[in-house]
């Protein structure tokens, strides 16, 4: 096994109706310093462009992956739904799950995959890593930055503080698999609580390594609640946990 292929990552979009953004989600994995090896798409039943934009792209993007995966689905199934379909297709070490309305820095997934391999040396318990973000407009402007928290079960039983940018260790969200696709809101609480569950810890990166876009079509409903927001600086750090709702589940943290 060479180098690469010992830290092979795969990129996951999952994506519905963000035909206006996910172009630039996806030229985002195309100029990283630690390209994705395959780039698994799925479109979640759109009926707007997205599907020829992400024909588009695949078509233009030649052999910069060496696998891209396109997945629809017939009808809008949801965000744990699209995982799921995924996950046959994921055989890469490593993996990336990006919002299609998302993007990431140039040197991001270098940055987490060597803060995740150091990290599993001592603790091999580790089983993915996650950062802050920049917070971004509609036109991609930053107006201010996303905090998360240091790793810890407790908080994860009362506080959706992860975000769904994180690099994984594909054993580890395919151990925690397949997910509970009736779950429509809170669904990356639900799989970090999962995969928690399953034995995994995290480590925190204290950097915005993603893009965070905030808009009135968030699925979570961010973008409205930072938007309406009073903020004179335009630059106000904000704790992601504070507008991310818990999954009402019976999933526990464990002890």
């Amino acid at each position: 096994m060479t180098a690469h292929q010992a830290n092979s990552v795969s990129a996951i979009i999952c994506n519905y109706n963000y035909g206006g953004f996910i172009r630039e989600t996806l030229d985002s994995l195309a100029r990283q310093t630690h390209r994705p090896e395959r780039l698994i798409i799925v479109d979640d039943g759109s009926d707007d462009a997205s599907p020829r934009v992400i024909d588009d792209f695949i078509a233009a993007s030649g052999d910069l992956f060496a696998h891209c995966h396109f997945i629809r689905n017939p009808a809008n199934a949801g965000k744990l739904a699209c995982i799921n379909h995924a996950l046959p297709v994921l055989e890469t070490k490593f993996v990336i799950i990006l919002d299609s309305d998302d993007f990431i820095p140039e040197h991001a997934i270098e940055t987490l995959l060597a803060s995740l391999v150091n990290a599993r040396k001592a603790v091999p318990e580790i089983g993915f890593v996650y950062s802050d973000s920049h917070l971004v407009d509609e036109h991609g402007e930053i107006i201010g930055r996303g905090r998360s928290a240091e790793w810890s079960l407790k908080l994860l039983a009362t506080h959706s503080y992860i975000p769904e940018c994180a690099l994984t260790l594909s054993a580890a969200l395919k151990q925690a698999g397949p997910f509970d696709e009736t779950i429509r809101v809170a669904t990356k609480h639900h799989k970090w609580m999962r995969i928690a569950r399953a034995g995994w810890i995290g480590r925190y990166i204290p950097e915005p390594l993603f893009f965070y876009r905030m808009h009135d079509a968030n699925m979570s409903g961010i973008g409205r609640s930072v938007l309406a927001e009073d903020d004179d600086s335009g630059r106000k750090d904000r704790l992601l946990s504070g507008y991310w709702r818990i999954a009402e589940t019976n999933e526990a943290a464990p002890d």
